[in-house]
């Protein structure tokens, strides 16, 4: 159903009555936060609504509002394909939008991991943080190490497969 809750149009899953969708039209004029306060409030907004440990895996600071993209930590492993998306005005930490239709679909309470090879990442990255995960990889789900490092000021996100250490998939942000 839909309700109209402090100007924010809320949209729940059918099964558990957790939250699907929010839009919440208001203007962001100003920009009083920076993007690591902004990622405390959606933080915050989803453990309220039963989002628990969930992981930033991308960030992007717009000129008032920035966005997010947090994947679900189930054991130790990030399940890339049930993330969520929120952005937050800057001007006043309200969530304007949220978005959990794959995490709805997609999580999963168990996960069980098997794979434990070593990340060779080309001699020019430099790894920053790995974290292990699920995610879809040409249209199948596999068990990933997710290598993040910079490379001249760009992001790059490579997923290297957890039980041979091949690379599968690579994405510059």
């Amino acid at each position: 159903g839909e309700n109209l809750i402090n100007s924010f149009q809320f949209e729940h899953n059918e099964s558990g009555g957790m939250i699907y969708r929010i839009v919440n039209p208001s203007e962001c004029k100003k920009a009083f936060y920076g993007i690591s306060e902004a990622e405390d409030f959606a933080k915050e907004f989803m453990e309220s609504n039963g989002f628990s440990d969930m992981v930033c895996t991308e960030r992007e600071l717009g000129e008032f509002e920035a966005d997010f993209v947090f994947a679900p930590s189930v054991s130790g492993v990030l399940l890339m394909n049930a993330s969520v998306r929120a952005t937050v005005c800057l001007s006043d930490g309200i969530i304007t939008h949220f978005e959990a239709a794959d995490y709805i679909r997609n999580c999963k309470t168990q996960v069980s991991s098997s794979g434990n090879a070593a990340v060779n990442l080309p001699a020019n990255l430099e790894m920053r943080e790995s974290f292990r995960c699920i995610a879809e990889i040409n249209g199948r789900e596999k068990e990933c190490i997710l290598a993040v490092s910079d490379f001249e000021g760009d992001e790059v996100l490579t997923f290297v497969d957890a039980e041979s250490g091949r690379v599968l998939k690579t994405e510059i942000r």
